[in-house]
Formats: C-alpha cells, structure tokens, sequence
C-alpha cells in the first residue's frame, strides 16, 4: 500500500478471482482505489476484462496496468486482433474471428497472428511447434 492508501497488487488468479467475488458482493468499491500490474499471466487479465464488461460500475475504483489488458477490452468489446506486428511482444486474437468452416483463406488473419506467435516464441527460445 502507498502512502496514499492506493494499493498495488499483481494480477494474478487469487487476484482476479477475489476481485470477481468482492464485485459481486459490491463491495469491491469499498476496496478502491486498487492498481493492478503485471503478474507475467494473460489468463487474469482475461477475467478481469471479462468481469469488468459484466460489471462495469463495480471496477470502477481499479486501474489496471498491463498494455495487454487494453487490447483484450478491445478483442471483447470489437473484436480487434492485435499482436501480429513484428515488434509485437504479445497480442490478442478473438476466437469470434475464427470460423473452422471456412477454408483456409478465409482465415488468413488466424494463420498470420498464430505464425507470428509462433515466430516470436521460437525467438526466445521455445521449441518451434
């Protein structure tokens, strides 16, 4: 806790899953103002965008930090593939744009986003494949 009686917490699961509760309790204002950074883990910061959509209101003393965050609001709210330039560390593909049925050049933006990940992985060191 600051000195200003903001607290800083990191998103983690524990995190995000008691925000979620304390939201829905309505008592996670009684909490703020809440800051919230990186833990090195998207699937947190997916929760909280998604509680935060369904609750808007109740999220409304907590900031969340992590530029990824902002892009998975987007990838909810329209849809937005981002994270397939090439200096891109991380990105957000919505599996709404997605479609198994088309064929393959229908879903060039999946094949594109998902080599770029996979380029970016092997470049810090992950096994390709």
């Amino acid at each position: 806790m600051t000195e200003s009686g903001h607290r800083r917490i990191r998103a983690t699961f524990e995190v995000a899953d008691d925000l979620l509760w304390q939201a829905v309790a309505g008592r996670l204002l009684l909490l703020a103002p809440l800051t919230v950074g990186k833990s090195g883990f998207v699937g947190p910061l997916v929760e909280l965008a998604i509680g935060r959509r369904a609750m808007p209101g109740a999220y409304g003393g907590v900031t969340i930090e992590p530029p990824i965050f902002h892009q998975i609001e987007r990838a909810l709210v329209d849809h937005t593939i981002t994270g397939a330039g090439a200096r891109d560390r991380a990105g957000v593909f919505p599996l709404s744009r997605f479609d198994q049925s088309n064929d393959r050049s229908e879903n060039l933006f999946w094949d594109q986003w998902a080599k770029h990940a996979e380029n970016a992985a092997v470049a810090v060191g992950l096994p390709k494949g």
